[in-house]
């Protein structure tokens, strides 16, 4: 519910403050539900063994490493104010982001990064011959490793992504296009017609992610079968005739 009250966030007894679209709200503390999903209980195992692998894994020359390292790191802003990460939640946050896309974690912290600007551009929705709708993103040059992020299809009238989930890396592009119909309808499954698609690609290199990207589209009507049919056949070119012509008879004469 929204409140007039001092902006603030996190918990506050049995309530949780947060900031939303529309000023300070508050809600009611619940504990977390015990995720189902595979996805959800993939991400949920490698959180807690990372975050174990600090106290059982590293040496206190590397635990210093990291506390070091994570000085130059700011949090993420809340409340238009930065902090910096600790060594334990630097050294999760990487070797997390390691794991969930298939990659070895390391011990030691990696060098810190410079991004190039994000080569993804504008998602595009179209139909295949079948009638299937097909997710097309435009992508330029790739020097960096990009996530793929997707939340399910929505109304059309929502202006602001909500959740997403993650759905691989983008593959390689094709004429400046990569497709990411594959990825998104084994998680969602075909969207309708009217329905919003968001989009979130980032950056990611040694476990260092970027700023994310977002990218939506509206599907738009599928086609009529006489549409596609005429759009056939216009396609395809007539063979000029081979066949030699038959003989004429000759007029009459005129009297």
């Amino acid at each position: 519910m929204k409140v007039i009250d001092t902006p603030r966030t996190n918990k506050i007894g049995n309530m949780v403050a947060y900031i939303s679209p529309f000023g300070q709200c508050y809600r009611e503390y619940v504990i977390p539900y015990t995720p189902t999903s595979p996805a959800q209980r993939r991400m949920r195992g490698i959180f807690g063994s990372t975050s174990r692998g600090w106290g059982l894994n590293l040496t206190e020359l590397q635990r210093e490493h990291w506390d070091a390292t994570a000085l130059q790191v700011p949090s993420y802003p809340s409340l238009s104010q930065y902090s910096h990460l600790s060594g334990q939640q630097l050294c999760v946050m990487i070797n997390s982001t390691l794991r969930c896309v298939g990659q070895a974690p390391v011990n030691e912290p990696p060098a810190l990064v410079v991004f190039s600007p994000n080569p993804v551009n504008e998602l595009t929705i179209d139909y295949d011959q079948a009638g299937n709708v097909r997710l097309l993103l435009a992508v330029g040059a790739v020097v960096e490793d990009i996530m793929l992020y997707g939340q399910a299809p929505c109304s059309a009238g929502r202006m602001k992504k909500r959740r997403v989930n993650y759905l691989g890396l983008v593959g390689p592009a094709t004429n400046g296009q990569c497709d990411i119909t594959a990825p998104y309808t084994a998680r969602f499954g075909q969207p309708s017609p009217g329905q919003k698609i968001f989009i979130v690609t980032c950056q990611m290199k040694n476990g260092w992610k970027a700023q994310d990207h977002l990218a939506s589209a509206i599907v738009p009507p599928r086609p009529l079968l006489g549409d596609q049919l005429s759009n056939q056949e216009s396609k395809v070119e007539t063979a000029p005739a081979t066949g030699t012509p038959k003989s004429q008879p000759a007029p009459a004469p005129v009297s």
